[in-house]
């Protein structure tokens, strides 16, 4: 009797790190209760049929992620209504013979770039990237070099340092005005951290950070104590968000609630194309709560970068000086030069700016929105407090945003 091919898990590529076997795992098994599993490294493209129960107890992490990417699959299925695109998410949760031996089927290139891109994010303790394409053959794919982390040149690390020094030679003077660093500080006042007797956070926000490299006031956002910045959804274009996160001067530990970009974005992200029109955009892969880390945008960090074209004509690094004869202040100037692939930092430094579309990480793909759901703010964090500041954008939620939501910015 033939038997009909149930599906429940999505396809996923992970090692499992209690005995370092790669593992593929594939919906497509022959019975609910189990599985399709490609052992990678091995010289073989069949796929084993493994025990729904077996695998939980013996790799629960790997059963977890599983389990997490194929209920956003679910959450998508649902909402697609054309009957072609439904066609190519089932293929997210049904392994076909003809899929499974077509090695040049994008599928496949989806498969390597969601293995190897959440290998580095896990090697990070960052949270799992999944790409899916849910679009006819001519959409592009996604190339670009993964980092969890800045790359720059020397000239501009030397900069960052020549910045951390005039900064911290400034909090040193505040500090002889409010008694010696070894002691308690003596301005508490609003602060999550575990130390808030020692926290110096509010103290390096006030003398490091409080107004932008124009002169504006900035706000600082204080997270509560589960890490959620506060009040977000009250932004407007235009105000300059900032958080300050805890070094060793705090004396606090490593799970501080205001050390978030230090520990990472856990969150499941998934980067989906849905639409020829639109490219690959960002996703939340789970739910995000208002306030939380989504993640921290990276990429090559520029100094001073000037105009410059790709291949397409497209522009790369759009900068120029703020116009004096303009009715818009400097900051906001600055900022509507921002887009999906260049982001400024107005409040560090004005000359320095990430341009992610060459080198970056998931975050690169958050779409502009008249009304989004996350906030870039510059970030002042070094978990030692000897260290250079190098200067950091976390992402953070303004509002709840459910699974299966679009992940938006407001870029011009």
């Amino acid at each position: 009797m033939h038997r009909t091919v149930l599906t429940r898990f999505t396809p996923l590529s992970l090692t499992c790190a209690s005995d370092a076997v790669t593992l593929n795992m594939l919906m497509g098994a022959e019975t609910e209760e189990e599985f399709a599993v490609l052992y990678l490294g091995w010289n073989s493209e069949h796929m084993y049929d493994v025990d729904v129960e077996w695998f939980r107890k013996h790799y629960k992490r790997v059963y977890d992620i599983a389990e997490a990417k194929n209920k956003f699959v679910a959450v998508i299925k649902e909402k697609v209504s054309d009957k072609e695109k439904k066609a190519l998410i089932e293929l997210e949760q049904c392994m076909t013979l003809d899929l499974q031996y077509d090695c040049s089927n994008r599928y496949w290139f989806l498969q390597d770039l969601t293995y190897f891109h959440s290998k580095i994010q896990r090697d990070s303790g960052l949270g799992n990237v999944h790409y899916m394409c849910i679009t006819g053959p001519t959409t592009p794919l996604p190339i670009y070099t993964f980092v969890s982390q800045h790359v720059m040149q020397e000239r501009v690390l030397s900069k960052c340092i020549e910045e951390t020094r005039r900064l911290d030679k400034t909090t040193q003077k505040k500090a002889l005005r409010n008694g010696p660093s070894d002691k308690p500080s003596p301005q508490l006042r609003t602060t999550s951290c575990k130390n808030k007797e020692w926290c110096k956070c509010n103290l390096n926000y006030a003398s490091m950070v409080r107004r932008n490299s124009f002169g504006k006031r900035t706000k600082l956002c204080i997270p509560d104590d589960m890490g959620r910045l506060q009040n977000l959804d009250e932004h407007r274009f235009g105000d300059e968000y900032v958080s300050v996160e805890c070094s060793s001067a705090c004396k606090c530990s490593k799970n501080c609630p205001r050390r978030q970009l230090q520990k990472g974005g856990k969150k499941m992200l998934v980067v989906l194309c849905e639409d020829e029109r639109n490219e690959y955009e960002l996703v939340a892969g789970e739910p995000i709560v208002a306030g939380e880390l989504i993640g921290e945008l990276v990429g090559e960090l520029f100094l001073a970068p000037q105009q410059e074209e790709d291949s397409n004509g497209s522009p790369v690094a759009k900068r120029s000086k703020p116009d004096a004869s303009s009715p818009m202040n400097r900051t906001t100037q600055l900022k509507l030069k921002d887009g999906p692939f260049y982001k400024t930092f107005s409040i560090f430094n004005a000359e320095m700016a990430i341009i992610s579309r060459h080198i970056g990480n998931a975050i690169r793909f958050i779409r502009h929105s008249e009304s989004p759901n996350s906030l870039f703010i510059e970030t002042l964090s070094r978990v030692n407090h000897k260290d250079p500041i190098i200067p950091r954008m976390g992402v953070f939620a303004s509002k709840d945003i459910a699974i299966g939501d679009k992940i938006t910015a407001f870029f011009y």
